[in-house]
């Protein structure tokens, strides 16, 4: 799509968000990308660091990202691993529930069985939430798909 909006959980230092602003640029797409984190310090360092009008850093929750309205894609990277395998279920599926077009997750440790279930059947047969990281996940994963940025394609 020319115009798309993003969600990026657990932003952290804002350089997903950046990237993708950049990514965007450089192909004439107009991006909103809305970058949360539940650290305080993580907006402001983002957001100091990252100036830019398409990229607005809020100190925020993951589970509590409804209220900042709807999403054409949510993302996450490098954020999974804080979470218990209960919540990163519960993410899941709200994610698929509340992305217009999908998302994607890169993160350091191997999916549970039931996380693996939920990359694997949201959205019908292609999933819609991609899980990237270690080659562990990427088995798991059908054809061992590519990171967060392909998504957007």
């Amino acid at each position: 799509p020319d115009r798309f909006s993003v969600l990026d959980l657990g932003s952290g230092g804002g350089d997903i968000p950046f990237e993708l602003a950049r990514w965007a640029a450089k192909r004439g797409k107009k991006i909103y990308v809305t970058a949360i984190d539940l650290n305080p310090y993580c907006p402001t360092y983002a957001g100091e660091r990252f100036a830019s009008p398409s990229i607005r850093f809020l100190n925020r929750s993951a589970f509590d990202f409804e209220t900042l309205g709807s999403f054409d894609y949510i993302i996450s990277s490098m954020f999974f691993h804080h979470l218990s395998e209960e919540e990163i279920v519960t993410l899941l599926k709200r994610i698929d529930v509340h992305s217009r077009r999908g998302g994607g997750t890169a993160d350091a440790r191997s999916p549970s069985a039931e996380r693996t279930r939920w990359l694997r059947t949201l959205g019908g047969p292609a999933p819609r939430v991609h899980g990237v990281p270690g080659p562990a996940e990427q088995r798991t994963l059908q054809g061992g798909t590519a990171a967060v940025h392909p998504v957007l394609l």
